[in-house]
């Protein structure tokens, strides 16, 4: 939890006492000046302005503005704690959500700030998850795309009324999730819920979501996937890529240094040695290769070799073999609504205003 607190004295009048009368209408105009405050998490200034207007009209109480902040909302919480002139601090609290205010609702949730505890009293914070993702995602900058894609689409599905799901829809999404998490039998999913700590319920909702996002998906490739086909057709070839392992620098080397077209049967020449060689044909640009091998290759084109570069104690190179133009059919319309997804997310990224909090 966040708070920021900041104190202006009232202007006292020159008849310093003050009656019930009096502290009520002081009261009542701060609860009006509550209403007016903007709920925005970088509003903390134009606040602070306001109140500050509000206690240089007059009054005959002394108030604090706190401020509430808590991780990972866009709007923040106020409290404007006036002197009770007979002793004591009024604390008037406006919450236009659940009603209850953030004093009472953080005091009730002591693992607000946590991710996790081991042993009672070792904490995991959510600051450290968050710079542990932020730390991660300069290696693998496909996660931090993720969480913002991810949000996008839930962005999206909130501002139109979905029709229901259909049995299929949420069996579907759940066999995808429990198979990308090796969750194969009825046994293992209850033991992976009881080790996250996930009701059956929890999960249902879970899927839900999924299988929400999953149709917006579907959908926006369905409508959007010709048009982007029809504007980029070179961007859908089928392309045939290999890519070495070596436990040896000089192998590798060795490798780099010949013609693709030599690469397969030199690694196969070497293997057994420390290589292993990895090939596919792929649909669509090389966006459709492996992580590792995208990310560790980022020059790879046709007719030439990339690499030798180091990763994680081996040394891989790779080359696109091959590269024709994919026959029209379903795997090429299904190609192109990846691609215009894809695109349509990359636009709404570089006009929304994400901010990373914690960090």
């Amino acid at each position: 939890m966040t708070v920021e607190t900041t104190p202006w004295p009232v202007p006292a009048p020159a008849d310093p006492s003050l009656d019930d009368a009096r502290f009520g209408d002081v009261l009542a105009s701060a609860i009006d000046l509550l209403r007016t405050l903007p709920r925005g998490r970088h509003d903390a200034d134009a606040a602070r302005e306001l109140v500050r207007e509000w206690a240089g009209r007059g009054g005959d109480a002394s108030a604090t503005l706190v401020i509430d902040a808590p991780p990972g909302q866009s709007e923040v919480g106020y409290d404007l704690l006036v002197e009770d002139p007979e002793g004591g601090t009024v604390a008037l609290s406006l919450q236009t959500d659940d009603g209850v205010p953030w004093s009472v609702d953080h005091a009730t949730h002591w693992a607000a700030g946590y991710v996790l505890t081991i042993d009672d009293d070792h904490h995991l914070s959510v600051p450290d998850v968050l710079l542990a993702v932020r730390t991660a995602g300069r290696h693998q900058p496909a996660l931090l795309t993720q969480l913002i894609d991810h949000r996008l689409v839930q962005i999206e599905l909130a501002r139109t009324e979905q029709e229901p799901l259909s049995v299929a829809e949420v069996q579907a999404a759940a066999d995808g999730y429990r198979r990308r998490l090796g969750l194969l039998s009825a046994e293992a999913t209850r033991a992976w819920l009881d080790q996250v700590g996930l009701t059956p319920s929890s999960f249902e909702a879970h899927l839900a979501r999924l299988a929400f996002a999953a149709r917006f998906r579907r959908r926006l490739a369905e409508r959007l996937g010709p048009a982007h086909l029809a504007a980029h057709p070179e961007d859908f070839p089928l392309v045939h890529a290999a890519w070495v392992w070596c436990a040896r620098a000089e192998t590798a080397q060795q490798l780099a240094a010949g013609e693709p077209d030599q690469l397969l049967a030199t690694a196969s020449d070497l293997a057994g040695s420390g290589v292993q060689l990895e090939r596919a044909e792929l649909n669509g640009s090389v966006e459709s290769l492996p992580v590792a091998m995208r990310e560790a290759l980022p020059d790879l084109r046709t007719g030439v070799v990339a690499g030798p570069l180091p990763v994680n104690g081996r040394y891989l190179v790779g080359a696109i073999l091959d590269r024709r133009p994919m026959p029209p059919g379903p795997e090429l319309d299904a190609a192109a609504g990846r691609a215009a997804v894809q695109e349509w997310l990359r636009q709404r990224r570089a006009t929304a205003d994400i901010q990373w909090h914690w960090l």
